[in-house]
C-alpha cells in the first residue's frame, strides 16, 4: 500500500510486563479514499536470537477513532496488515535510527 498517502507516524516500543514479549506501537494517519484514518499499528519486536522474523507479516493494524467508539469487531474494524507491512517497518526503522 506504499502508493497510499501516509503521514504522522509516531513510533514506541512497549513490552508486557518484565518478561514479557515486546512490541512496536506505530499510530499513523492513512488517506484511505474519501477519508483520513488515524491507525495504530501493533508489530512484534524481532531479533536475532527468536523464530519471528520481519518477513512473517505479524502486523495487526485497527482505526483508532473506531476503537474510540467502542467498535473492535473483524470486520468493521479489520485492515491487512500485510498491506501496510513496509511502511510500518520503514516507521520503525526510522525511529531506531534516529535513537
Amino acid at each position: 500500500m506504499s502508493n497510499q498517502a501516509y503521514s504522522n507516524f509516531k513510533v514506541d516500543y512497549h513490552r508486557n510486563g518484565i518478561s514479557g514479549w515486546p512490541f512496536w506501537v506505530v499510530t499513523f494517519d492513512w488517506q484511505d479514499a474519501d477519508q483520513v484514518r488515524h491507525m495504530v499499528a501493533t508489530v512484534p519486536c524481532v531479533d536475532n536470537e527468536t523464530l519471528i522474523k520481519r518477513s512473517d507479516y505479524l502486523i495487526s493494524v485497527l482505526d483508532v477513532g473506531l476503537l474510540a467508539k467502542g467498535v473492535i469487531a473483524f470486520g468493521p474494524n479489520s485492515w491487512r496488515g500485510d498491506n501496510f507491512h513496509f511502511d510500518v517497518w520503514a516507521a520503525i526503522d526510522a525511529y531506531e535510527k534516529s535513537l
